[in-house]
């Protein structure tokens, strides 16, 4: 009774299918097959870093050599380029109050002209 029934719903699913959408969905998976066999060779080609296990006491131990050793200076003078460097010094200046100033002598003149 169960295999007559699902006869009978892939019938009507067959029917309700036209051609013109099953093509179109065969032309989307297509599509798609190729856009991700473009990406996987893409990524394939991209040549990453060999990867190691990095022992973090062993990564302790070479950060504290690389600490205790002084960088080395080097002394070129047979570079073209010569680099010089500049100071600027600015001198305070005592901090003037020009602004209430202003307004005190702006306030006595508008009243003088009035009378």
């Amino acid at each position: 009774m169960a295999a007559l029934d699902e006869m009978k719903s892939m019938k009507s699913r067959r029917a309700s299918v036209s051609l013109d959408s099953l093509l179109e969905a065969l032309n989307r998976r297509k599509k798609l097959k190729e856009e991700n066999a473009e990406e996987e060779l893409l990524i394939k080609s991209i040549k990453f870093g060999t990867r190691t296990r990095i022992d973090e006491e062993k990564n302790d131990e070479v950060l504290d050599e690389k600490k205790t050793k002084k960088p080395k200076r080097r002394v070129s003078c047979t570079s073209p380029i010569q680099i010089s460097s500049v100071r600027i010094v600015s001198k305070k200046t005592a901090k003037v109050t020009r602004g209430l100033d202003s307004l005190c002598q702006n306030y006595g003149s508008d009243s003088d002209e009035e009378k």
